[in-house]
């Protein structure tokens, strides 16, 4: 997937979500997301809780600024997970939070901080499939 931001906070995240499902009501999902400072995170939401398995870190592939593309791409070997950016291996990782996730549905993520003052402020994201 190659995404772009083009408005907002430097700082916050925006990316996919994978190997997400429901269960008794509840959302389950992985997610990596990048920032426009060349950072990226790995987390899990798990019902009401969300947990860093990564937490953000610098990556000299991701292209920083804002309107530049970067490409996300996961793949699952085994029961590893890797992140690539930009066609780079970034992180090998496994999912061992239960309940297990390998497989699941996916989508894109943006993350709005208090900062942003919607609706007054545009936010701008853009995911090419």
């Amino acid at each position: 997937m190659i995404e772009h931001r083009g408005t907002g906070s430097s700082t916050a995240g925006f990316g996919i979500l994978f190997a997400a499902r429901k269960s008794s009501g509840k959302e389950y999902f992985l997610t990596v997301m990048i920032n426009t400072s060349g950072q990226y995170m790995i987390g899990k939401q798990a019902a009401e809780d969300f947990t860093v398995i990564q937490d953000w870190k610098r990556f000299d592939s991701l292209k920083r600024g804002y309107g530049v593309q970067n490409i996300i791409k996961v793949t699952l070997s085994g029961n590893a997970f890797n992140v690539y950016f930009n066609n780079v291996l970034a992180e090998t990782f496994q999912d061992t939070i239960q309940p297990k996730l390998s497989t699941g549905a996916h989508g894109y993520i943006v993350s709005i901080p208090p900062t942003e003052n919607l609706p007054q402020k545009f936010v701008e994201a853009t995911f090419i499939e």
